[in-house]
């Protein structure tokens, strides 16, 4: 296909390029902003100094992957070639791609306020345009927004954006400073979009415009909560509210808080994000984190409040009306002149819902036609065609009504409580099963964090694939898992200690001898050496390769406690484990091979055996006040490791779908948590209720017969 009529022979000599792993994308080194100018210790940029090229980055967020180089040598180089030109080499002559295309004959265009002024858009105020004003600029052929007090119209610098037209779209007909703030140099409008500047904002005039003016004056919240209209009012980062599950939040403080970054909430404000919401956050994160943002909850607008704007023409849909339809459950769109109601389609498209909610109330035309034939909608969506697009009609808007003989309940669904958790619209079994969202998702994550533990467990016994590489991650957490399992079960043993001796020897005399032909505690101490010695080496090997000594106290935090675990362990063993028999203490009871593991002192049809007393030296140990200090600094460093550790195993592991992470986090620090209360009792227990008497314990045991 690419050679023909060439003629090539296979014996001639080829070089070899080794392959090496590196580093796909470096993040950090210079401080620079857009235009590639290198920042100083305050923010400003050094004169002269840029940073560009094919070894530049990019700029972006702290949520966002690296740039890909030879894409930024042609945006931010771009860029950067033009500000070189101007601050630098002092050609500040400035020609835009219109003057250029249309030179020498064309004529500078008319200022843009002259044009708006001439066309039959409405008037602004006498000095300056309202947010009312520019939020009815809000599709890609009349796109405007307001930056630092300034409105600009940004219809034709669209497709001109270094960052794509829908980083522009995302915040048509809104304030977009602070964003624009956070990644642009001050002067980057006078600079490049100067002919785009139309004016100031200004607040709207408090003087009555006209009868229709008031009667379309937006009513006053109800006083039992706020209609989805007036959340719509409240869509900039300065001002943004959003409705989730029935409540109105005011979450403008919490944007630059939010973990998943402020863009994820921006996208749904003034509409109802509770869809989104519900499918990776728990129920009651709201009540958690931010119960201060609750404003109240969404009422239907009062019939008898509001009077209508203006009556929809008969033979069409205005596009005013189709602005209000902006939610998951009432979705609707522009296409080619048509208004389709697509809110049932939303989870069949294919390629995702997002890309639709994106222009949901708008004109998608130009988008839509970009990527689909001509006749889709006809073929696949001729159901949810409502009709043509229509231009207001000038019906001044009808009285408010006399009629005084509506039932008294006529408003009852705006009045009923908003729908609760367990209500309706949150616990539909198509979505999440019959126990409701929290339920069913707490359920699935505990089988998933169970499954994680039986199977790895099972992988760490039967597979030698932990050792091949060192550094490879899966020896590090599935011997981790391993020795979990462990500490789980020998906590759980160790409460027999506060029933008393016979209780505590008798279930590790048990252990060890589960049947008379058998052990069974010993294959699993060695495959807990093993496993402890993995972990170790792993550990040690991964901390040094990835990391280094003048890392922060966090990023090695697990390394730290580790280590002192690791001592607390050698000691703890050199106290128990590798004590001879000969040399402990010995315990004589009666043993059965069933629970209690013990028979009465008197009864002689159970054997009489022995065994290491390891009651005794445990509560031995704990009289000295010193050892329990050590014991509890030994266990609070196995909680953090353990915590630690057991949040990193779960957020990485492949085997737990992401909508469970956080559900499945819940049992993993509760694990945490009650395998370090119990541990932490124990030494507490011993120190504060020691045994009085040991002659008399002594003497309790039943005695062998010589």
């Amino acid at each position: 296909k690419f050679f023909k009529n060439y003629e090539y022979k296979m014996d001639d000599e080829f070089d070899v390029a080794i392959v090496t792993p590196l580093v796909h994308y470096c993040m950090g080194g210079l401080k620079i902003d857009t235009t590639g100018r290198v920042l100083n210790k305050e923010g400003k940029p050094i004169r002269g100094l840029y940073a560009a090229g094919e070894l530049m980055g990019g700029v972006h967020g702290n949520n966002r992957l690296g740039g890909n180089s030879l894409l930024d040598c042609v945006v931010f180089g771009r860029l950067t070639g033009k500000d070189l030109c101007e601050n630098v080499l002092g050609l500040n002559n400035k020609l835009n791609l219109k003057e250029l295309k249309n030179a020498p004959a064309a004529q500078k265009p008319a200022p843009v306020a002259e044009k708006v002024a001439a066309a039959a858009a409405p008037a602004p105020a006498p000095n300056g345009y309202t947010m009312e004003e520019v939020a009815k600029h809000n599709t890609e052929s009349d796109c405007w927004v307001a930056l630092n007090g300034e409105v600009l119209d940004v219809t034709d610098f669209l497709p001109e954006h270094p960052g794509g037209k829908l980083a522009i779209m995302t915040f048509a007909g809104k304030d977009a400073s602070k964003e624009f703030n956070m990644i642009h140099p001050a002067d980057v409008v006078e600079k490049y979009a100067s002919d785009a500047v139309l004016g100031p904002v200004v607040e709207a005039s408090a003087a009555p415009a006209a009868p229709v003016a008031a009667a379309a004056a937006a009513p006053a919240a109800p006083t039992n909560g706020y209609t989805l209209e007036e959340v719509a009012k409240h869509n900039t980062d300065t001002d943004c509210w959003v409705a989730l599950n029935g409540q109105v939040l005011d979450v403008t403080d919490f944007l630059p808080e939010h973990p998943g970054g402020k863009l994820a909430i921006m996208t749904f404000a003034g509409k109802d994000a509770s869809r989104e919401f519900n499918m990776i956050h728990p129920a009651d994160v709201v009540e958690k984190y931010v119960p201060e943002s609750i404003l109240g909850p969404v009422v239907e607008a009062s019939a008898a409040a509001a009077a209508p704007a203006a009556a929809a023409p008969a033979n069409g849909i205005t596009m005013e009306e189709v602005a209000k339809h902006t939610s998951e459950t009432d979705c609707w769109v522009v296409v080619n002149g048509q208004v389709l109601d697509v809110t049932d389609f939303l989870p069949e498209h294919p390629g995702g819902k997002l890309a639709i909610m994106t222009f949901a109330g708008k004109d998608a035309s130009k988008e839509f036609n970009m990527i689909h034939p001509a006749d889709v909608v006809e073929k696949y969506a001729s159901d949810a065609i409502l009709g043509p697009v229509v231009e207001a009609s000038a019906v001044a808007p009808a009285g408010a009504s006399s009629n005084l003989a509506q039932p008294l309940l006529s408003d009852y669904s705006a009045k009923a409580a908003p729908a609760q958790w367990w209500g309706e619209e949150r616990n539909t079994c198509d979505m999440h099963g019959p126990l409701g969202p929290s339920v069913w998702s707490y359920c699935a994550a505990l089988c998933y964090f169970v499954w994680m533990f039986v199977l790895e467990t099972l992988k760490t016994i039967f597979t030698v694939k932990n050792w091949k590489n060192i550094s490879d991650k899966s020896g590090l957490t599935r011997s981790a898992i391993f020795m979990m399992v462990f500490v789980t079960i020998h906590a759980l043993g160790n409460i027999h200690l506060f029933f008393g001796a016979i209780h505590f020897n008798a279930y590790a005399y048990f252990l060890n001898h589960p049947c008379p032909w058998s052990t069974l505690l010993l294959p699993v101490e060695i495959y807990l050496l093993a496993a402890g010695l993995l972990h170790v080496t792993v550990a040690t090997v991964r901390t040094f390769k990835f990391k280094s000594m003048n890392s922060s106290v966090d990023q090695l935090w697990l390394f730290l406690t580790g280590s002192v675990l690791f001592v607390f362990l050698v000691v703890h063993l050199m106290q128990f484990r590798f004590v001879s028999e000969a040399a402990a203490p010995q315990y004589y009871f009666r043993s059965k091979w069933m629970y209690p593991f013990y028979c009465s002192s008197d009864d002689t049809s159970c054997q009489l055996v022995h065994f290491k007393d390891l009651y005794k030296m445990e509560m031995k140990y704990f009289e000295s006040f010193g050892w329990v200090l050590f014991y509890e600094a030994g266990v609070i460093a196995f909680w953090s490791h353990m915590k630690e550790g057991i949040r990193k195993v779960i957020a990485a592991y492949a085997g737990i779908p992401r909508k469970y992470k956080s559900q499945a986090q819940f049992f993993g620090q509760l694990m945490a948590w009650v395998l370090g209360l119990l541990y932490f009792s124990y030494p507490l227990f011993s120190y504060f209720a020691p045994i009085k008497d040991w002659a008399k314990y002594d003497a309790a045991m039943p005695t062998p017969v010589e």
